[in-house]
């Protein structure tokens, strides 16, 4: 069915894979949704490849096994070395001509006239404001008149072979991407409000194998990273100190644990240890240290960068989290101590059909993605009006997608 939108997160502990139905204009519809354990996959980068489709290819049949065919898959993408700069593109405008989307998009042009290695690929460049001799926090100068025209935009990259990969594996499992997006920038566009967008917020898309962090203000993007430190790496963590097993490690963490002190009684929790029969106790304390200690480094890293960047003290929104280990208990307080800004974990918006288990907030990039698709086929026209029509940053990451795709 050529008309699905499919949503696919290829995440580093979970692929998942959604489906909707639109009829008309109204809101997309979830209708199928599928999950497998990750493979081939690290740190949200591609390793293998047959694995990796393999994986896909499972979590799309899970979907397909309720009665829909899928053709062509929205994917999202995320990793260790994706990262955002701003750039400014400047362009004169004949002396009494209107400004329209021929010189907005010079412009856009212009911004992206920045050095980036040649093993990084442009994936996204969003406009943040324009600029009309002079005149600055113009969202649409269309119809304007002025003789120079200036955008502020955010520029996403990531490493050329990173996309390759990701395309050659679900290729390889039988579909097609229709478009690659950033998938925090997907979490965003299901999770985050309006104002939140305008006021200033920070984007934390938490994990197994990464933290995506956007920083948002004005209604664009002024940060951008992501870092290949995630949920994992505390599993790892407290399956080194205690010495258990990983799937152990894994269920301390989710089941008995926290990031946060004070939030359980300090009792004793049963593990075993691996090559010991013997069944030992550990302090409930102890194992929230564990936790605690890799969690608080991670997010002193973001935090830091977040600092340098010159943009954390400009926003008035918070701090949203999304992803899978955004469900950590202690997880929201932890945030709140650290940035001392008020937080809250999101879910999923803007779609019909939400409902366990795809409501929860580590379904948040397949929503978006959906969303994102359901907003390039929403137009019938064709793809000059489009351009012509289009209001908001995915008018002009569609364009982006296609020259990558």
């Amino acid at each position: 069915m050529d008309d699905l939108l499919v949503g696919l997160d290829i995440g580093s502990s979970k692929i998942r894979c959604l489906v909707a139905t639109r009829e008309d204009e109204g809101v997309p519809k979830i209708v199928a949704w599928g999950a497998s354990p990750s493979d081939g996959v690290r740190s949200g980068v591609i390793i293998n490849i047959r694995s990796a489709s393999q994986a896909i290819g499972q979590a799309v049949t899970e979907v397909e096994n309720r009665g829909y065919e899928v053709e062509r898959i929205t994917s999202g993408i995320s990793g260790m070395s994706i990262d955002g700069i701003n750039s400014r593109g400047v362009v004169a405008v004949s002396k009494g001509r209107e400004i329209g989307t021929a010189e907005m998009e010079k412009a856009l042009e212009a911004a992206k006239a920045v050095v980036i290695p040649e093993d990084r690929e442009i994936l996204h460049v969003i406009p943040q404001e324009y600029i009309v001799d002079g005149t600055s926090d113009i969202m649409d100068p269309r119809g304007m008149m002025g003789v120079r025209l200036e955008v502020e935009t955010h520029i996403v990259t990531a490493p050329l072979t990173a996309i390759r990969n990701l395309l050659s594996a679900v290729n390889s499992a039988g579909f097609r991407v229709e478009e690659l997006l950033l998938g925090a920038l997907a979490a965003g566009e299901a999770c985050l409000t309006r104002d939140e967008k305008n006021y200033g917020c920070v984007h934390l898309h938490l994990g197994a194998g990464t933290t995506d962090v956007m920083l948002w203000y004005k209604g664009a993007p002024r940060f951008t990273r992501s870092y290949p430190l995630g949920g994992n790496l505390v599993t790892s963590d407290i399956a080194n100190v205690l010495k258990v097993s990983l799937p152990d490690a894994e269920g301390l963490k989710l089941h008995e644990g926290s990031c946060y002190p004070g939030l359980l009684a300090d009792d004793f929790v049963l593990i075993q240890k691996v090559g010991d029969s013997r069944v030992t106790e550990v302090s409930r304390s102890q194992l929230t240290d564990i936790i605690a200690a890799r969690v608080v480094e991670i997010l002193q890293i973001v935090k830091t960068d977040l600092e340098r960047s010159g943009h954390l003290e400009r926003i008035s929104g918070g701090v949203v989290l999304t992803g899978g280990a955004a469900q950590q208990l202690g997880m929201l307080e932890l945030v709140q101590d650290l940035f001392r800004r008020h937080s809250r974990v999101a879910v999923p918006m803007g779609l019909g059909g939400l409902r366990n288990p795809v409501s929860g907030t580590e379904w948040s990039t397949c929503c978006g993605l959906v969303l994102a698709t359901a907003k390039t086929r929403e137009s019938s026209v064709s793809e000059v009006q489009k351009r012509s029509e289009g209001k908001g940053i995915w008018d002009w990451i569609r364009l982006i997608v296609k020259k990558i795709i």
